[in-house]
């Protein structure tokens, strides 16, 4: 257990720093929805959460194989179906199709959101450290707007 936490200690301002830019791209994409914003802007707000996604993803399971997490493979399942969910909306809008925002929130809500808040847990209670959850519920950083208004309604 000793060399799980030393792994995690290595790595934790690494994942607290992706969750913020987690949170700053979700803003970001939200706000350029919410202001109206040509497609174009749209897209490239979407494509920019997309690569923070796929970054943070790649160093979560990399952290999770160094601990040897027993559900790293289910894990990674999961990441793969976010992306996938991601990279569709992106071809969406290429295809000048955009949603409402509150379907953009539900997603985010649904994908990132909850995903943190209960398959980051896992690996939480694996590890033996509370930061996933604790980011993950906590109030975006300071100069980010709440990634959804269920948020605020305690969900």
């Amino acid at each position: 257990m000793l060399s799980q936490n030393l792994v995690w200690q290595e790595t934790v301002g690494r994942i607290q720093k992706e969750h913020e830019e987690l949170h700053h791209s979700t803003a970001r994409f939200l706000d350029q929805v919410r202001q109206n914003q040509p497609i174009s802007h749209l897209i490239e707000a979407m494509r920019h959460l997309t690569q923070h996604l796929k970054l943070h993803f790649e160093t979560e399971e990399q952290l999770m194989r160094r601990a040897s997490f027993p559900g790293l493979h289910t894990h990674r399942l999961l990441h793969e179906a976010c992306m996938n969910q991601f990279r569709l909306e992106t071809d969406f809008l290429g295809l000048g199709q955009v949603r409402s925002l509150d379907e953009y929130e539900e997603m985010i809500h649904t994908w990132i959101t909850e995903h943190m808040r209960m398959q980051d847990r896992r690996f939480e209670d694996f590890i033996g450290s509370g930061v996933f959850t604790r980011f993950a519920s906590s109030a975006p950083p300071d100069g980010c707007e709440s990634t959804s208004g269920r948020e605020a309604q305690g969900s």
